[in-house]
């Protein structure tokens, strides 16, 4: 964890409540900000829940919690899925690797210092190697 933090904001975030909206968007899986919260590879506090969804794919519109949705091709959106179980429910969460390519493909949304910041740290914790990262089709150019 961050110096500094008490506990991951997104462990919070993904209340019950949470939890029963996100199983209404079955494609849907935790990404970006709300991802990097959920690892503890940031300082950024999500004051909305990041989720990312499949091109084309219905978004309906919840306001409680709040969402910010992306979207990404079919290709990228399957790579480096995990699931987690959170208070008994299976929740779909991008693994730490995945997140930090993520966090450079979508710099312009999130911020290159937020990209740098979870590079530093994945790799600094652990969570990542230099491999793992290497081998993500974001830094080959895959798509």
């Amino acid at each position: 964890m961050l110096a500094g933090c008490i506990c991951s904001p997104m462990r919070q975030l993904l209340n019950i409540r949470a939890l029963l909206k996100l199983q209404k968007i079955p494609a849907a899986v935790v990404c970006l900000i709300s991802a990097l919260s959920f690892h503890e590879i940031t300082t950024q506090i999500p004051h909305e829940l990041w989720i990312t969804v499949p091109r084309d794919t219905w978004r309906p519109k919840i306001d409680n919690p709040p969402l910010h949705y992306t979207v990404m091709n079919k290709k990228t959106y399957s790579f480096g899925i995990q699931e987690v179980d959170i208070n008994g429910v299976l929740v779909k969460i991008y693994t730490p690797a995945k997140t930090v390519a993520d966090c450079f493909k979508f710099r312009n949304k999130v911020g290159l210092d937020v990209a740098i910041e979870a590079l530093r740290e994945v790799l600094r914790i652990r969570k990542a190697s230099i491999n793992e990262l290497g081998a993500l089709p974001f830094f080959q150019n895959d798509i």
